[in-house]
């Protein structure tokens, strides 16, 4: 989103998800599933994981890919990210 469309709104990041010092549901799973390596990608799959959450608390596994797309990780961890997802989709 450009600068110019996020005026007048909330804007929640990486290290806002945590309160009084517990980690996000969708940390904690990342941290569980090893959904990350080199970290360069890391925050922004676990916001965009936290928006398909907050929009769709049960995708599939092609709506998870489908809304992750654009979110491209190097190190090729998307099958640890898929399975956080998978695990959060179930509770």
């Amino acid at each position: 989103m450009l600068a110019t469309n996020a005026e007048a709104r909330n804007i929640t990041t990486i290290e806002g998800l945590s309160h009084d010092g517990e980690l996000d549901p969708v940390q904690q799973a990342f941290l569980k599933h090893q959904a990350f390596q080199c970290g360069y990608c890391t925050p922004g799959m676990i916001m965009a994981v936290k928006g398909l959450l907050t929009s769709n608390p049960n995708p599939t596994e092609e709506q998870t890919r489908d809304y992750l797309s654009g979110n491209l990780c190097r190190c090729g961890t998307y099958t640890e990210v898929l399975a956080a997802v998978k695990e959060l989709a179930q509770e």
